[in-house]
This record gives C-alpha cells, sequence and structure tokens, in this order.
C-alpha cells in the first residue's frame, strides 16, 4: 500500500511501477535532533548545608524523551551559593540564590535553587 518503516539512518530510493511508468526518489532517514532539556526538581530550595540531586530529561524532535542526567555538563551560576558535581548533584555552600543549568550538543535547560 505504499507505505514503509524506518529500520536504521541512512538514505535509500525508493521505486514504485505501475504498468509502463516508473519513478524513484529518495528518502533520507535522520537521527532525531535533541530540541530541550527540562531541569529537575523545578525551583527547589535546600537548606545550608545539604545536598539536592537534579535530573535532566531531553526531548527530542521526534517527540521522544530520555534520561541524560549522566550525559549533560551540570553548572551553577552562582558557586558561593551552590555547586554541583558531574552527577547533578548539588551542594550547599552558603544561603542565596543560583541557577542550576544541564547542558548538551547546544541545549540547555535550567531552573532556580534557593539555598536557605
Amino acid at each position: 500500500a505504499g507505505v514503509g518503516s524506518c529500520v536504521a539512518i541512512g538514505t535509500t530510493t525508493i521505486s514504485a511501477t505501475s504498468g509502463l511508468v516508473s519513478g524513484n526518489t529518495t528518502l533520507t532517514v535522520l537521527a532525531p535532533v535533541l530540541v530541550s532539556i527540562a531541569v529537575a526538581p523545578v525551583n527547589p530550595s535546600v537548606v545550608f548545608p545539604g545536598t539536592l540531586q537534579f535530573a535532566a530529561t531531553g526531548t527530542y524532535s521526534d517527540s521522544s524523551t530520555a534520561d541524560l542526567t549522566s550525559q549533560v555538563t551540570w553548572a551553577s551560576s552562582n558557586t558561593a551559593a551552590a555547586t554541583i558535581d558531574a552527577t547533578g548533584l548539588a551542594a550547599s555552600v552558603a544561603t542565596g540564590p543560583t541557577q542550576i543549568s544541564a547542558s548538551m550538543s547546544g541545549v540547555t535547560g535550567s531552573t532556580n535553587l534557593t539555598v536557605q
């Protein structure tokens, strides 16, 4: 019925023939592209001294999602308030606000953290 399914990333030629008439077209299947990163929990607070685990979820161009927590680059905008390690574990340093961000493939997601 002219319906195909993708089985791998790449390029292929699609052909159709009806009687003496035939035609070809090229089909290219691309990998989904990361379009956004959600950082959770959203706008949390943590007491000093304390720690808080963050998670990063990526959404791709095909609407699929994936846990990217261990793949993103984590950062804190105010390391005087809190630091964050490569696993997404934030540690409070002193009271104050900071923005926690997760970046990968040119895409960044963030949330605000308040250290109390």
